[in-house]
């Protein structure tokens, strides 16, 4: 963890929390470290390798955390399988449960007996277990900004979180995410500097988040020549590579409206790049496409081929190379390059499904 005045006030909290209570409520923006100040808190108290950790989404439901008997290889036959939080109940683990708020009531109403008397019910087994003193349930929620306020993505509290000791994590400042991002990657501080003063908000989302702003710095740092990232010279090239980048990163994700029109040219700005520049390379520059021996080159991506060209052939493949394609096709190669997960969206027919097996073709 890089030190900070926002991230060792939240570690600190924290640790209170833990120490006094057996259900911890983290709350806090998306990016300000609640996952990961629990994980390193359970790394210093040496529970990280057997702590549990859910996903909660609005499908889950309680036989999801108690568990459910399961058909055996023997007709008529049926088993207990044991859930996450009843396995954690009677081996006195550590649960960490994510995005509790957007639980259904039904997996609270499981919880209320735990957070009320130390004990879980199992009513597909009329059975009632009493949990282990080293039992900690820590869930997380994301909050949002409203104006000077922060509230919960619902509108609502959750249900029974006065039974939870409560900590609200704070946000790293410009200044801070600047200082971790130059930390951790080897980037131009003026270029992220720039970045950190952005507008925060775009459709009520984060336009830059401690999350974005790793991922571009990552990107970058990975084609920044040696010895460019300290100088004060920054070449017209290397401007536009970080300007894409950053784009993708941040603002391709929505479409094009008059507010990200707006907001592509304060990026653009922070880049030290003209506006008709940049609407050139996002609206009317086309990567181009090439074969290597050994490599698969588009655009600005260069990805090194798994198969030998010798025993790799396109000719059944029909691609037709407009700007669209070849557009959407470098910006999946860049996110395959910097080995992120990436999530397509459109029609049906636009291409989605296509352009991955092109690629990985």
């Amino acid at each position: 963890m890089i030190p900070t005045p926002a991230s060792e006030y939240n570690l600190r909290n924290l640790k209170v929390s833990f120490n006094t209570s057996q259900a911890v409520l983290v709350q806090g923006e998306v990016g300000c470290g609640k996952s990961f100040l629990v994980k390193t808190l359970a790394e210093s108290f040496g529970v990280y390798d057997t702590m549990v950790q859910v996903n909660v989404d609005d499908s889950f439901d309680s036989r999801d955390l108690l568990g459910k008997f399961s058909a055996t290889d023997v007709p008529g036959a049926f088993e207990w399988v044991s859930g996450p939080l009843t396995t954690a109940v009677k081996s006195g683990l550590w649960i960490l449960m994510e995005d509790i708020d957007l639980a259904s009531f039904d997996v609270f109403s499981v919880l209320l007996s735990l957070l009320e008397e130390s004990t879980l019910f199992l009513p597909d087994k009329n059975e009632r277990i009493r949990a282990h003193p080293n039992f900690k349930i820590i869930a997380t929620q994301q909050l949002r900004v409203v104006g000077d306020t922060l509230t919960t993505r619902k509108g609502v509290s959750i249900p029974f979180v006065e039974l939870w000791g409560v900590t609200v994590l704070k946000s790293l400042t410009p200044e801070e995410m600047c200082d971790v991002a130059t930390s951790m990657y080897t980037v131009p501080r003026s270029i992220v500097s720039a970045l950190s003063l952005l507008p925060p908000l775009l459709f009520g989302n984060a336009l830059l988040t401690i999350r974005s702003l790793l991922k571009w710095c990552k990107r970058v740092s990975r084609r920044l020549p040696g010895g460019n990232a300290s100088g004060s010279f920054i070449s017209s090239t290397i401007r536009e590579m970080m300007f894409r980048e950053a784009f993708d990163c941040m603002l391709s994700g929505f479409s094009m409206c008059n507010e990200v029109i707006a907001l592509t040219s304060i990026l653009a700005e922070s880049m030290g790049i003209l506006p008709n520049v940049a609407d050139s390379l996002i609206n009317h520059s086309k990567p181009e496409m090439a074969m290597g021996k050994d490599y698969f080159l588009v655009g600005r991506v260069t990805i090194p081929l798994y198969t030998p060209l010798a025993t790799f052939s396109q000719s059944s493949t029909v691609f037709a190379a407009t700007r669209h394609s070849m557009t959407l096709l470098e910006r999946i190669a860049a996110a395959v390059d910097a080995k992120e997960n990436v999530l397509l969206t459109g029609e049906t027919g636009v291409g989605k499904t296509f352009v991955v097996q092109y690629l990985a073709d």
